[in-house]
C-alpha cells in the first residue's frame, strides 16, 4: 500500500482513459444510488485534457438531499469507498476509494444539487477546458510544486490553493450563472 500512496502524491501526464474510468465509476454509483442522484460530473485535474494530474479521479455528485445520501453509507462501503463525512467542508459528503495496481483512486465529493460548491467546481473545470492558456498556467504551477519525477512537495495543496481560489472566482464571474 505504501507504493500506492506514493503514487497518489505524484503528478503524471494526462491519460485519456481517465474520462472512460470516470464514466464507468459514475455509472456504477448512479445504478446504486438511484433517484436521490440528480447528476454526476467529472471534475478535478483528470477532467481537463492535457493537464498533468495525480492519478485520482474526482467525481462530483449532485444529490436531492444530504440526509438521503447519508443513509447510503453502506452502498459506498460496498463499492470500496471510505466514508469521510464532510471532511472539513460544510455541506459536502466526501468518499475516497484507494487506487489498485489496475485502477486509479477515486474521490467523490457530494453536495445538494444546485449548491454554490457545485457551481464553483463546474465553473473551474469548464473555465480550464475553455481557456487552454489558463490550464497551461495551472500545469506550470503543478510542475513547480513537484520534483523531476513528479513527486509533489509536502505543501502542494496549500501552495496551489491561492491560485485555484482566484481562478475559481474568475471562472464563476466568467460564466455568471451559466454553469
Amino acid at each position: 500500500m505504501a507504493d500506492m500512496n506514493a503514487h497518489m502524491k505524484r503528478i503524471v501526464a494526462y491519460n485519456p482513459l481517465w474520462t472512460k474510468l470516470f464514466s464507468v465509476e459514475a455509472g456504477c454509483l448512479s445504478d446504486r444510488l438511484g433517484p436521490i442522484l440528480i447528476g454526476s460530473h467529472h471534475i478535478g485535474s483528470t477532467a481537463i485534457p492535457n493537464l498533468p494530474a495525480k492519478p485520482i479521479i474526482d467525481i462530483l455528485l449532485e444529490v436531492e438531499t444530504l440526509s438521503l445520501l447519508d443513509a447510503q453509507d453502506s452502498t459506498f462501503a460496498s463499492c470500496g469507498y471510505d466514508i469521510r463525512g464532510a471532511y472539513g467542508i460544510e455541506g459536502r459528503r466526501y468518499f475516497n476509494k484507494r487506487p489498485t495496481v489496475e485502477m486509479p483512486g477515486f474521490h467523490v465529493h457530494a453536495y445538494k444539487a444546485g449548491s454554490y460548491q457545485v457551481h464553483r467546481h463546474l465553473a473551474f473545470r469548464n473555465y480550464l477546458r475553455l481557456k487552454p492558456d489558463i490550464a497551461t498556467e495551472y500545469a506550470d504551477i503543478k510542475r513547480s510544486l513537484s520534483d523531476s519525477k513528479g513527486i509533489l512537495t509536502p505543501d502542494y495543496q496549500a501552495a496551489k490553493k491561492p491560485w485555484v481560489d482566484a481562478m475559481s472566482l474568475e471562472a464563476l464571474s466568467h460564466f455568471s450563472g451559466e454553469v
